[in-house]
């Protein structure tokens, strides 16, 4: 009896457990994401005044503000023809060119965002 009692106890620990788990991984995935899309928004904002003048120095040193997140490997700004306009990071992380104006999603691991760049008198970059 003590040893079917304990055997149950067992199973739902590692039940439990493992349901606290995924909880938790879930959990800390979606903060990941909703941190680094309101990263995202503000270079995106940032960006608009240098993409909009061409200045391509600039561009970079908004992009170059990110490497204070560890977390983010890379940060491009395309222009609508699909030419890289500014970058910061190492390009070998990406695995697709995404080409949505507005994009989240999850790669397995790796965190895809993409805004556009509204830049006044014209439509997004």
């Amino acid at each position: 009896m003590i040893l079917m009692v304990s055997v149950v106890a067992a199973v739902c620990s590692v039940v439990i457990g493992s349901a606290l788990l995924v909880f938790q991984i879930v959990n800390l995935r979606n903060q990941f994401k909703n941190h680094v899309v309101s990263v995202s928004e503000v270079a995106a904002d940032f960006a608009s005044a240098p993409v909009a003048f061409g200045d391509e120095p600039g561009a970079v040193e908004v992009l170059s503000a990110l490497k204070a997140n560890e977390d983010i490997t890379l940060a491009q700004i395309r222009l609508r023809s699909g030419e890289v306009f500014a970058q910061f990071g190492d390009e070998s992380s990406i695995k697709t060119v995404l080409t949505q104006n507005d994009y989240t999603g999850f790669d397995g691991w790796t965190l895809n965002v993409v805004r556009g760049i509204l830049v006044p008198n014209q439509s997004y970059v």
